[in-house]
This record gives structure tokens, sequence and C-alpha cells, in this order.
């Protein structure tokens, strides 16, 4: 199993995606689907927009759902957040490793750049950056 961790794709401030960031996630696209193209693949997302519009295109050519978790999502400048900011990482690692240690699958997720470091600095696994993904992580340790 593997757990691709990516971030969202540039946008503006609305969750739109730039044409720049609406081209990134179509190279994202054609980048996961050559991958997967026989096999099965699990997308999850922060709800939002920018990450769900990341993985979008991807859901599309996949024909699979997008699966959304407030755990992969949030925004530490809101004082209100950064206050929850232990609780909502500890979450947020806890999901990485369940997947880990449940196997199956393997996962396309897009979430924010607060999550690659919590990987980096936190997680304990081995972590590779994936050619060609610009701010995507491979966890390839969790290979079974």
């Amino acid at each position: 199993m593997k757990i691709f961790i990516l971030r969202h794709r540039e946008a503006f401030d609305s969750g739109d995606l730039t044409a720049n960031g609406q081209e990134q996630s179509e190279k994202i696209a054609e980048y996961f689907s050559a991958i997967y193209n026989n096999k099965g693949v699990r997308l999850m997302s922060s709800p939002w927009e920018r990450c769900v519009k990341t993985l979008s295109p991807l859901a599309k050519i996949k024909n699979i759902r997008i699966e959304m978790d407030s755990s992969f999502g949030g925004d530490f400048e809101l004082p209100e957040l950064r206050r929850g900011w232990c609780v909502y990482k500890e979450t947020f690692l806890y999901k990485i490793k369940k997947m880990i240690d449940d196997g199956g699958t393997d996962v396309v997720l897009c979430a924010h750049r607060e999550h690659l470091h919590f990987i980096y600095t936190d997680l304990g696994v081995s972590v590779s950056l994936v050619e060609g993904v610009p701010e995507c992580i491979c966890l390839s340790s969790v290979e079974r």
C-alpha cells in the first residue's frame, strides 16, 4: 500500500483554482491515472474547495468519488483554529497511521502545506518526494 499526500494546487482566496492551478490538477490526474490505470485507488481530501478541485479531474477520469474529511483541512491563521492545533494534528496523524496499519487500497490525499510538515516531522515513517508532482510525498514504507 502507498499513500500519496499532495498539497492543493494554486488557488484564489475564493477557493477556485487559478488557470495554472487547473492545469496542474489536470497533470496530476494524468500522472495518477497512468499509475492506477487498471488498479483501484481511494481519493481523499480536505473539504476545502481548492483541495477537492485539485482531485476532481482524477476523480472524473477514474469515475470515483472523493472522500472528504475535515481532519485533512484547516486554516491555522485563524486564532480559533490555532487553539485546537494539537488535537487537530493528532487526529490527522492518527488517521494516517490507521490507514497504514489497515493496509488496503492505495490512497491519493489532497490537503494543505501543514499536513506535509506533520508527516515529515511527526509520523516517523519513510517519506519520498514524488518526481513530476510538485509538493507531493509518498509514504513508500507502507508497502506490504
